[in-house]
């Protein structure tokens, strides 16, 4: 195989899966409202915080792979912050799904689940 076909494969085995989760979050944005069931309570809490921990994992594995130099809270700090922008885009995508909005308490629990899955990568 050459050289610049396994360059290619190794950035998409790295960036492919939070590229993934990313999708699916958006996807999950786009439902309106009526259409998400209520299975439990706080369930909105442990969805968010769920595949934010994933988004976060995934991060911080894509990067320490690419910037392998960075150390462990450089890697974790870049995760993060990833992690709120796609939030706050995501928050503001909401605002125009029907019977959904835009929450801070959904970022701030989009934060601490993208901070423990960067964690969890270690």
């Amino acid at each position: 195989m050459a050289a610049a076909a396994k360059k290619i494969l190794r950035f998409l085995n790295l960036w492919l899966p939070p590229v993934a989760v990313m999708s699916a979050i958006f996807y999950a944005s786009s439902l309106p409202g009526r259409n998400i069931p209520n299975l439990f309570s706080f369930q909105d809490v442990f969805f968010h915080g769920t595949i934010y921990a994933c988004l976060g994992f995934f991060l911080a594995r894509a990067l320490r792979k690419t910037y392998t130099q960075a150390g462990f809270w450089k890697i974790v700090l870049c995760a993060l912050a990833c992690g709120f922008i796609y939030s706050l885009t995501d928050e503001f995508h909401q605002r125009f799904v029907p019977g959904r909005s835009a929450d801070m308490l959904d970022v701030t629990t989009d934060v601490i689940g993208t901070f423990i899955g960067s964690l969890l990568y270690r």
